[in-house]
């Protein structure tokens, strides 16, 4: 890989770490407006990062995490209010970007592979070594990849009860990237739970495709 394409593959990586960034700041606002200074008290708890993180590896671990324990901090105080919070507080921030998406990719088209292409620039789905989804089905109106192995495990794991929630989080932004992205598409996960980490696969419909 020549130094130039690294550099543009570094910066990209840099932009999804701050989008999910984004992300975890549009949970902590909502569980602010929702709980008030309880939410307060909340977030003071919360653990600090153990050091200032220097390569990318260690941002998307700090990134990740963060959310995790944060979300895992409400839901042990707030129980079910917090979960209902955070996949609300997840899907308007994913058509937010959704929307924000077609301005910056000029999309002609929105085809379910096309829309899958741009939701891949986005999403910060596991580190730079993970591997590449499987692609499962793609037909004019319908695209469905899987993970074998969720990548975000590494990240999520520690928190056991709240795991699979998380998984689910994610999937709820999905699914508002993908309804801000094309008003006619839709997207739906699957998750198939084993004992480590989830497999799952996810499908993006669209309606109504000339």
């Amino acid at each position: 890989m020549s130094p130039t394409i690294e550099i543009t593959r570094a910066k990209w990586l840099q932009s999804k770490v701050k989008l999910a960034h984004s992300r975890q700041q549009a949970i902590s606002a909502a569980f602010l407006t929702r709980f008030g200074l309880e939410a307060t008290r909340a977030m003071a708890a919360l653990p600090l990062p153990k050091a200032h993180p220097k390569t990318i590896e260690d941002k998307i671990a700090v990134v990740e995490t963060r959310e995790a324990s944060l979300i895992a901090t409400f839901i042990s105080t707030f129980g079910g209010r917090a979960r209902a919070v955070a996949s609300e507080a997840a899907r308007k921030h994913g058509i937010e970007t959704g929307r924000s998406a077609t301005k910056v990719i000029h999309a002609t088209h929105t085809t379910p592979e096309h829309i899958y292409s741009a939701l891949r620039y986005f999403l910060l789905d596991g580190g730079p070594e993970a591997p590449e989804p499987v692609i499962m089905e793609n037909t004019p109106k319908r695209f469905t990849w899987s993970r074998i192995v969720c990548p975000n495990h590494a990240y999520w794991s520690e928190d056991t009860a709240n795991y699979l929630f998380l998984v689910q989080i994610e999937a709820e932004w999905i699914s508002g990237f993908v309804e801000g992205y094309c008003y006619s598409a839709s997207h739906t996960r699957d998750i198939y739970m084993n004992i480590g980490p989830a497999s799952y696969c996810d499908t993006i419909v669209v309606e109504n495709l000339k």
